[in-house]
């Protein structure tokens, strides 16, 4: 390349270095928003702007015939890492509808990959806005920009990652011996894809089945977060126990929280339950105890209570009250210091003495 282009390029560059900044950054808000609209999980979209050293030796490298920085394509780069290898094709269907792709300098890598090669390639869009887009007044700036845009799942980024650390992107850069450690390693990584997606299916079908698998026998469902969600969601005995517990301390059932229902679980196992049916027969026993206990522990400071809770409160509230009934104070202190978070010694002596306390006015 000719000095005098390569200033060209470099002074156009430093002029527009902060416009191909913003478009990376909107382009990243672009790309989540249709990944989140399409409810395709991601685990992270993350844009860089290429420095100017960088481009400069770009420019220095054999062969290069760039005329303009616009030739330059991978200025603004994005990255998409998805949890499975087949959110990939998802996301490129979405890029494909969405975006305008340069295919002349787009590229699905994995299609070329040799059967002995090591290693996983992303897919590789260049892409710009659009003409619709671009009459869009926030988008009217970045009319003939385009960027670079890399999609690859998490194990294939791991690869890619530890690829680079290790100095060697070449095959034929390194000894065979290790190619063939390569090798097997790829294939590792592909029955790991391959095993996520197959864990992925069946809890799917799982969480689909488990409602009627609990209505036939309960006690055949183990315990465990979905069948405990599917249990809050549908059975009365939970949902009056939750709406009495909601009266009692002037509280509002507010929005499932998905988070907490291995904790549930994880709660009730301590009391040795294994299965949904045990869940439900502990409820129907205990029933007007944790009702009681629930309106005293949330009254107990002499105010009106109030605030709001998840459904399925009845079962954190089952879970002091069996403890409480086991009138074993160790049995509560061990429960109190592996459920209630960061309580040091003196935080389980007394939450310990406040419960039971409060479990003997029941009396």
């Amino acid at each position: 390349m000719l000095p005098k282009t390569k200033n060209i390029i470099l002074k156009e560059y430093d002029q527009k270095s902060a416009l191909y900044a913003a478009y990376g950054q909107k382009l990243s808000e672009l790309v989540q928003e249709l990944l989140n609209d399409s409810k395709v999980a991601f685990h992270s979209v993350s844009f860089r702007k290429k420095e100017r050293l960088s481009l400069s030796n770009k420019l220095n490298k054999p062969g290069a015939t760039y005329e303009r920085l616009s030739d330059i394509t991978d200025i603004c780069g994005l990255r998409v890492i998805t949890y499975f290898e087949d959110d990939v094709k998802k996301v490129s269907k979405i890029f494909s509808s969405e975006l305008e792709i340069d295919e002349a300098n787009s590229s699905d890598k994995s299609e070329s990959l040799d059967p002995d090669r090591f290693g996983y390639l992303s897919v590789h869009f260049v892409v710009s806005n659009g003409q619709e887009r671009n009459k869009l007044t926030e988008y009217k700036r970045f009319d003939g920009i385009k960027a670079e845009i890399q999609v690859r799942s998490i194990l294939q980024h791991a690869w890619a990652e530890i690829e680079h650390d290790l100095g060697y992107k070449s095959r034929d850069g390194i000894p065979k011996t290790v190619r063939r450690r390569f090798s097997r390693l790829a294939g590792l990584l592909e029955l790991a894809d391959q095993e996520f997606r197959t864990i992925r299916e069946e809890l799917t079908s799982y969480s689909s089945e488990v409602l009627g698998s609990i209505k036939r026998a309960p006690a055949d469902v183990d315990l465990n977060a979905i069948s405990l969600r599917a249990l809050v969601d549908s059975n009365e005995l939970v949902k009056r126990i939750d709406q009495a517990i909601a009266d009692a301390g002037n509280c509002v059932i507010d929005e499932i929280d998905t988070d907490d229902f291995g904790k549930e679980a994880a709660r009730l196992e301590f009391f040795g339950m294994t299965t949904i049916d045990d869940v439900t027969n502990a409820l129907s026993t205990n029933e007007a105890s944790i009702v009681e206990f629930a309106r005293l522990w949330l009254t107990r400071n002499d105010d009106q209570s109030g605030g709001s809770f998840s459904p399925g409160i009845c079962l954190f509230y089952l879970s002091y009250t069996l403890a409480l009934a086991t009138h074993n104070t160790e049995t509560l202190q061990d429960y109190v210091s592996i459920f209630i978070g960061n309580a040091g010694q003196m935080d389980v002596n007394k939450i310990t003495s406040e419960l039971q306390s409060t479990y003997l006015k029941m009396s």
